[in-house]
């Protein structure tokens, strides 16, 4: 009889009334060790709870959303872009594959040779321009392209010179 005072003795049972405690409410022990029941209150959890908005720093190995599988696996497709902040370089490893890029310049990667979109116009800086490899402006003096398109003329898809 001794196992049963002094807490050494197991028991196994499909079911136990005990007095004092409330039905369908969750079963704890006290700070004297006595079997109590009652709804969990926050004092009664020994650990960080989370709240919604969570007001803390979450520190997890990964995270999945309702739409997300794995943060990870997502955050690892932009690994090859270094962010920056306002007015400073983003650098990107790789290709840059976009069916459209909307911007107002385009240049070399030391900006001596560039491209650049205004309104209506494009401005050209190089000391060459190429097609297909063979020099069409050698400088930026016109003279060169105008000689070379001289005896182009253009036809209308009517049949008559514009």
């Amino acid at each position: 009889m001794s196992e049963l005072t002094n807490g050494s003795f197991d028991l196994d049972v499909s079911s136990v009334k005990v007095a004092g405690l409330l039905p369908n409410l969750p079963v704890r022990t006290n700070d004297k060790q006595t079997l109590v029941s009652g709804k969990i209150k926050a004092s009664d959890i020994d650990g960080a709870i989370l709240t919604n908005p969570y007001a803390g720093k979450l520190i997890v190995e990964d995270l999945e959303t309702n739409d997300t599988f794995s943060l990870n696996a997502e955050l690892a497709k932009t690994d090859n872009i270094v962010s920056a902040t306002e007015d400073v370089e983003t650098q990107m490893k790789g290709l840059l594959k976009a069916p459209e890029i909307a911007t107002d310049r385009v240049s070399a990667s030391d900006q001596a040779t560039w491209i650049e979109f205004d309104n209506n116009e494009i401005n050209l800086s190089a000391n060459a321009v190429k097609i297909n490899g063979q020099v069409v402006v050698p400088s930026p003096d016109l003279t060169a392209l105008e000689t070379k398109t001289q005896n182009i003329s253009l036809t209308s898809s009517a049949g008559g010179n514009y």
